[in-house]
């Protein structure tokens, strides 16, 4: 991740994509995005899968959590918070992941929340998601819409219309 102190994974070639899905065409069509946790194990989600992976000498899978297999959901926009809490968007959400006993870091994966974007239209999706410096998730629309949600979801901003929706260059 851009954002982590620690380097990227070095070891025997392994790829995330082979360890969820094994050999044969689907690991190709089926991109994984990776973000470390603040317990030093790896998030992780794909078009099909929200998992987890301890990367040490060797990379393995902790755990997989398994969603309808959708390339509106590919896992490209999300984050992990201080309390390993891991956010990703699909299309017209975000989803929050936990671990289904906080306490114990290889512990089953459970979706926590769904946050339903509001007014999304047909042929808009996210394009972008990120927190503030206080904890704010913020997200951007194909639409050019911007929007934020506290972490637990219990409370949502205004959504902005960014200028120049209909002008092109």
């Amino acid at each position: 991740s851009d954002s982590s102190p620690l380097g990227a994974f070095v070891g025997p070639r392994v790829s995330a994509q082979l360890l969820v899905h094994g050999q044969g065409l689907f690991p190709v069509a089926d991109p994984i995005s990776l973000v470390y946790g603040p317990d030093g194990l790896v998030w992780g989600s794909s078009t099909s899968h929200i998992l987890r992976l301890a990367i040490g000498s060797n990379m393995s899978v902790v755990a997989m959590f398994a969603h309808n297999n959708s390339f509106q959901f590919h896992g490209a926009y999300s984050l992990v918070a201080a309390d390993n809490t891991y956010f990703c968007s699909d299309a017209g959400s975000v989803t929050a992941y936990g671990l289904a006993d906080p306490a114990d870091p290889r512990s089953a994966i459970r979706r926590l929340r769904v946050f339903d974007v509001r007014g999304v239209v047909d042929g808009e999706h996210l394009v972008g998601l990120s927190m503030t410096y206080d904890g704010y998730l913020i997200y951007a629309t194909s639409a050019g819409r911007v929007g934020g949600v506290s972490r637990d979801f219990s409370s949502a901003s205004e959504v902005l219309q960014l200028p120049g929706r209909d002008r092109v260059g």
